[in-house]
């Protein structure tokens, strides 16, 4: 830490700044008390983050909401964003109180900060606050109040004040309303975002956000113009609806998309995979399988996550090769896909010998649950290889599933403890 503490009297503000926020956000005894030695170089706001830090290390709470509060009274002060950050930490109902007073006489710049704090909280009284931003003369801030109750689940506060924007407002912030009714079910705005797909004069950005609303519309035609739109001569459009029906829980836009997965983006290519897992697409296989051995690790664990569901007789040995990939990720999914399909006492040799090398603690619990699946105590090297996983008093999520693979293959229990699990053994044990 010593660096950080020498650049508090570095001859750049900006450097100074920089160092004073790291020390703050380590937060420790060690720093502070560094800290409390370069005070008296620091600005008012500088001097503020620090008692407010301070105070909150002492469990002095309230003090720190009045520090928090005078940051956010200063029109001078560059400490907004600090003091807004540290009310949502605190949270509770002083902290909220204080940011709804603050929304009552900000600018509307402001109240977007403030309402996005309070969004933090997990308090239900922040609702409220941001509630009373539904009648906002600000129709910015009023859709970001909107968008953050509809992540709260309060469709109930949102759809009158999003009728209005509708049936009111022009442009970007019409479409934004139309994209939120469509995603708490109301059919009056899938009119206009069909419209808008094709309309030539909006810009691709306007289009490419009314897809994106069609995608959460309760209605038929937005899943019919989506697929529609996958033969548009411009590119773009056709990466948006592939993009937006890769998010919808549609199967059969999903399966549409089969033909298209060796011409998008990873990220499109992404959630077609999931939505190829979760509706169990068969004739998605080949297609799946390919992304098993693709360089970019995120296709790899979520083709590898898809093989669970979509399974076959061909998928386990597909999987097995993961479980030696460099990126632990995939090494779990392979292996969780694996644990769901194994049936073939076979593989129990293939999983043995990677649990001897596999130093990752989740891929280790899930190669006993394997074992514990598909295993019989009288196979070879089945009860050592698990006596050896129990041996570790480090890795609880080991242990217990250790455990309760040894349950399983003997079918008793003896605990928790490796010695009372050895002693088992040496009495039941096979004899050559």
């Amino acid at each position: 830490m010593d660096p950080i503490i020498a650049r508090l009297e570095d001859t750049s503000q900006a450097v100074r700044s920089d160092a004073l926020d790291i020390c703050l956000r380590k937060g420790d005894l060690e720093v502070l008390n560094a800290l409390a030695q370069k005070v008296n170089n620091f600005d008012a706001d500088q001097t503020r983050r620090y008692t407010i830090t301070v105070l909150l290390q002492e469990n002095n709470t309230g003090a720190a909401i009045e520090r928090c509060r005078e940051m956010l009274d200063d029109p001078r002060g560059e400490g907004r964003y600090y003091a807004l950050t540290t009310l949502t930490k605190i949270g509770g109902i002083e902290a909220i109180g204080i940011l709804a007073d603050q929304l009552k006489r900000s600018e509307p710049t402001q109240r977007i900060q403030i309402i996005d704090a309070l969004g933090e909280m997990t308090n239900d009284r922040a609702v409220l606050p941001i509630a009373d931003c539904l009648t906002d003369p600000d129709n910015k801030v009023k859709l970001l109040a909107i968008e953050v109750l509809l992540y709260h689940k309060r469709q109930d506060l949102v759809r009158q004040p999003l009728l209005e924007i509708f049936n009111h407002a022009d442009g970007e912030e019409r479409l934004q309303a139309a994209i939120a009714l469509a995603r708490i079910g109301e059919h009056c705005s899938t009119e206009y975002l069909l419209a808008m797909v094709d309309d030539k004069d909006a810009t691709i950005r306007q289009r490419l956000l009314a897809m994106a609303g069609l995608r959460a519309a309760p209605d038929p035609r937005a899943v019919v113009k989506l697929i529609e739109l996958l033969k548009n001569p411009e590119e773009q459009i056709r990466n948006g609806a592939i993009s937006s029906i890769g998010q919808m829980n549609n199967e059969k836009a999903t399966i549409t998309l089969l033909e298209y997965m060796d011409r998008v983006p990873t990220s499109a290519q992404c959630g077609m995979i999931k939505n190829f897992g979760k509706y169990k697409v068969s004739r998605a296989k080949v297609a799946v399988m390919k992304r098993l051995t693709v360089e970019i690790p995120v296709l790899r664990a979520l083709a590898a996550e898809a093989m669970g569901s979509i399974g076959g007789k061909d998928a386990v040995p597909a999987l097995i090769p993961l479980l030696d990939d460099e990126n632990y990720i995939v090494r779990r999914a392979a292996a969780e896909s694996i644990y769901l399909l194994a049936e073939d006492t076979k593989i129990t040799d293939i999983i043995i010998q990677h649990s001897k090398k596999e130093q990752d603690r989740y891929v280790l619990a899930l190669y006993a649950k394997i074992i514990g699946k598909i295993g019989n105590m009288n196979y070879p090297y089945v009860m050592d290889s698990l006596l050896r996983l129990l041996d570790n008093p480090n890795e609880l999520p080991v242990r217990q599933s250790v455990i309760e693979a040894l349950k399983k293959v003997t079918g008793n229990d003896c605990g928790s403890t490796v010695e009372g699990w050895k002693n088992w053994w040496s009495n039941h044990k096979p004899q050559d």
